[in-house]
């Protein structure tokens, strides 16, 4: 995800006319080392990394080699046992292959849908663009309890999904059919969740492709679809299979909608490994989870294989009036309105519901009424889950953005091996695995070591999980920044401390509070780190949510889902006013 505020014109990253912003390394005289040069930062954010994932992993694939005990009764021993159980019976088969099916499924779904909305939105106007933004990050941003919320309220018996679907076969007198806790509905839920990160992969490349080269193809009479293939498609490839590679890892480690909208009547892996757990075979969940990594880096192999051998073409952005390979007109704003209503359409619904006086959920609209909001409010376990989601959210985007902040320093001014591809990968690291996976793992090696539950062991696995989001939020606007202002304050005898606080955070102001807000937001919605590492005083609000929809759904929940995004959109707005938050940057 590139997000990254524009800087003003009057900001001091921004230099005399023909004067470029100074970038990596140079000779900055009188003995003075800038700030970030020596890379210190990138060794903690990779030490962290390693530390607080990959040694949880690894020792998450030593437990998957400790056979369960039940495994004699199966016929399997020996240290791949749990795997031989996994591999060879056949309802676990049944739930690998669903797994496959929804993923790719998802994925496949998303990419094609994000590199056309992302296509159409190239040849919109500005407003179009800004406010294209705002939809896809308050998707992305109320989290995927949310979206399930208004997938259910579609779905369920009594739904507008469910009644449109069956009015045909009403007619004939065949049997309604099922929509909620079907394979449909979860991979439905898993785009909805997926589709925003897709499009905002895709959009920084697509906003880069040369106008110029297009032109030329289009004025040497090449037609449309020729130079799609030739220019567009080569210059937009990489990022696309970035995008791919994202959407894989994120569908396969969606535990909300496979949790809500499948049940336990379709399993999945993410649903499987939490049933592992709680019926106490630990070891069993941890051969699953190491399935589910190994998928993860088949999938990175073969990204790994299609960018190497992609045409390294140079990509570079004019702006101008010339002919471009563009949608037309009309077909870009149908697939603008068609994904803006899959996106929107649930949680419009949603809001009614929250509103309805009526205690069921979904039902007809009898009337208008703010008492289920009151309840929301009034229910003590969303007030404290409120109370420990802002703790947890604000402490781990405080200690992300400390680290986000000296490595992304590092990468821009350190040492050439600062921007490595190990580097980068290890920086990456979080992203490249299901959050379901981190929680088992980080819950595992928790416990191997014997520490107690709580709120520090919560914050710091948030801490992980949203490090990476903060980084690529940041890493642009510290791009930006032009060192001789720091030279200039050593020269006049300033000291580190006063000239980070007084030249360097100005000039990255903008920057540090959009990438906070990315990391707020995403910390306060995560559930499947919590679910693990959560404990009965230190649950958070969607934990909390996520319980009480187990045990009833009512339009409380809809209350839930419409305050999430009204937050996640007042935080887009402020952005967006006040420091120039742009997608296509």
């Amino acid at each position: 995800m590139t997000l990254a505020p524009a800087p003003a014109q009057d900001s001091p990253a921004v230099v005399a006319a023909g004067e470029p912003v100074h970038r990596g390394r140079r000779r900055t005289g009188a003995g003075h080392r800038r700030i970030g040069a020596s890379g210190a930062g990138i060794l903690v954010f990779c030490a962290a990394v390693l530390v607080l994932l990959g040694v949880p992993v690894g020792s998450l694939v030593l437990s998957s080699l400790e056979a369960e005990p039940a495994m004699a009764l199966f016929g399997h021993d020996g240290v791949f046992a749990n795997y031989a159980y996994l591999l060879g019976e056949p309802t676990n088969q049944e739930m690998l292959w669903r797994t496959a099916r929804v993923s790719l499924t998802s994925t496949l779904v998303s990419v094609v849908a994000g590199y056309l909305i992302a296509f159409a939105l190239r040849g919109m106007g500005r407003r179009a663009q800004q406010w294209w933004t705002v939809v896809l990050l308050a998707s992305m941003l109320t989290g995927p309890l949310v979206t399930v919320i208004g997938w259910m309220g579609l779905f369920a018996a009594g739904g507008i999904g469910y009644q449109i679907v069956n009015a045909i076969p009403a007619l004939f007198g065949g049997e309604p059919q099922r929509l909620l806790q079907t394979e449909f509905a979860m991979t439905v839920g898993t785009i909805h969740f997926v589709l925003p990160f897709v499009v905002l992969t895709i959009a920084p490349a697509m906003s880069r492709v040369s106008r110029s080269l297009e032109q030329v193809s289009l004025t040497l009479g090449a037609g449309w679809w020729r130079g799609f293939r030739t220019v567009t498609w080569p210059m937009t490839r990489n990022a696309t299979f970035g995008a791919s590679l994202l959407a894989f890892t994120l569908s396969i480690g969606s535990f909300v909608a496979a949790q809500f909208l499948g049940g336990d009547r379709v399993l999945v892996a993410a649903t499987a490994i939490r049933q592992m757990i709680a019926t106490m075979t630990h070891h069993l969940a941890s051969a699953l989870g190491v399935i589910v990594v190994l998928a993860c880096v088949v999938a990175l192999i073969v990204y790994v294989r299609l960018t190497a051998r992609a045409t390294r073409t140079s990509s570079y952005r004019e702006s101008g009036t010339g002919p471009a390979v563009l949608l037309p007109r009309g077909v870009s704003w149908a697939v603008l309105a068609v994904a803006g209503l899959f996106l929107n359409a649930p949680l419009l619904l949603t809001a009614v519901q929250s509103v309805n006086a009526t205690s069921a959920f979904p039902a007809p609209f009898r009337g208008f009424t703010l008492y289920w909001y009151a309840q929301f409010f009034a229910y003590e376990p969303f007030r404290q889950g409120i109370v420990n989601s802002l703790i947890v959210a604000i402490a781990a985007c405080a200690l992300a953005l400390a680290l986000s902040l000296a490595a992304g320093l590092a990468v821009t001014r350190g040492p050439r091996w600062c921007r490595s591809a190990i580097a980068a990968g290890i920086m990456s690291l979080p992203n490249m695995v299901p959050h379901i996976v981190i929680g088992l793992a980080l819950l595992q090696f928790v416990s191997a070591l014997d520490v107690p539950m709580g709120m520090p062991v919560l914050i710091v696995a948030h801490t992980l999980v949203v490090a990476p989001y903060i980084l690529r939020t940041l890493q642009p606007i510290v791009d930006t920044v032009d060192p001789r202002f720091e030279e200039a304050a050593a020269t006049l005898g300033s000291r580190s401390t006063r000239t980070f606080a007084r030249i360097l955070v100005p000039q990255l102001r903008a920057g540090l509070v959009s990438a906070g807000l990315v990391g707020l937001t995403l910390s306060f919605i995560n559930l499947p780190v919590s679910l693990f590492l959560g404990t009965a005083h230190t649950r958070t609000l969607p934990l909390v949510v996520s319980e009480y929809m187990t045990s009833q759904l009512d339009p409380i929940v809809a209350c839930y889902a419409v305050l999430q995004t009204i937050v996640a959109v007042l935080l887009l707005s402020l952005g967006q006013r006040y420091l120039s938050l742009r997608l296509l940057s």
